[in-house]
């Protein structure tokens, strides 16, 4: 299942983005996933709460995926953080 090793590279990705501008925790990530893409988008979920329990700065965050058709793009749409 190569949805595991997408996953912990969007984690570790979003890890160092909040430890670069001293975001304490992520709540959400948008993932856009390419219906071209040969990602399994419930793999992918499947993935997710595994992937995120070993986080510094996503333990709590939610996933919301987005299938984009005619698409082989797997991107991070939107980070959601509290504003303080």
């Amino acid at each position: 299942m190569h949805e595991m090793t997408i996953v912990l590279k969007v984690v570790r990705s979003m890890d160092a983005y909040a430890k670069k501008f001293q975001i304490p925790e992520v709540r959400g990530v948008v993932v856009d996933i390419g219906q071209e893409s040969s990602v399994v988008p419930v793999f992918f979920r499947s993935c997710w709460d595994p992937a995120v329990g070993k986080s510094d700065h996503l333990q709590n965050a939610d996933l919301e995926l987005h299938e984009i058709p005619h698409s082989r793009d797997i991107q991070i749409r939107e980070i959601l953080v509290d504003q303080t």
